[in-house]
């Protein structure tokens, strides 16, 4: 029997292997920016979850802070965006410290992690260099590592792409 579980101002939930991960508005005025929360399921009650980012905008910066998207199946780390001043960057998030790392070696306009891998030391990564239409192939897709290091290519001329829960690099 499944339970509600109210994150508050929350947004975007992904689940984890053991947290459920989401984004919250926090701040106000001009300091207002994205933070990533975490909140243990089994607790059901949004008062026990946990601010995990603190990141803080770049003087003069437009970036709004990071966002969950996906859970390594191993939990260490979230993959997650930053929206930048003109850009979307793929993030990783260390699960434990909250540590962000931008994960991208490519001068994309916008950045969508698709899948991570079984082994979760690689993700899937959209790299866009205008926006999306439905019949026209406009960007390639990256094998990036977790931790920012490596960087391939997986495909090229995509508009989407799907991949299996089993899929390594």
């Amino acid at each position: 029997r499944g339970s509600l579980i109210k994150l508050g101002n929350g947004e975007g939930p992904v689940w984890g292997p053991n947290l459920i991960a989401y984004t919250v508005w926090v701040g106000s005025g001009k300091t207002v920016s994205k933070q990533v929360w975490t909140v243990d399921p089994k607790i059901h009650n949004a008062s026990t979850a946990t601010q995990l980012t603190h990141w803080k905008a770049p003087k003069n910066s437009t970036e709004s802070g990071p966002m969950s998207v996906l859970w390594t199946p191993n939990g260490k780390s979230i993959i997650g965006q930053i929206w930048a001043d003109v850009d979307v960057k793929a993030i990783s998030i260390n699960a434990a410290t909250g540590k962000i790392t931008t994960i991208d070696k490519n001068d994309s306009y916008f950045e969508t992690p698709l899948a991570v891998s079984s082994n979760s030391s690689s993700v899937l990564v959209l790299y866009a260099s205008q926006a999306p239409t439905s019949n026209i192939a406009y960007g390639t897709v990256n094998v990036v590592s977790v931790t920012g290091t490596t960087n391939s290519l997986f495909l090229n001329h995509v508009n989407w792409l799907s991949a299996s829960a089993d899929w390594t690099p």
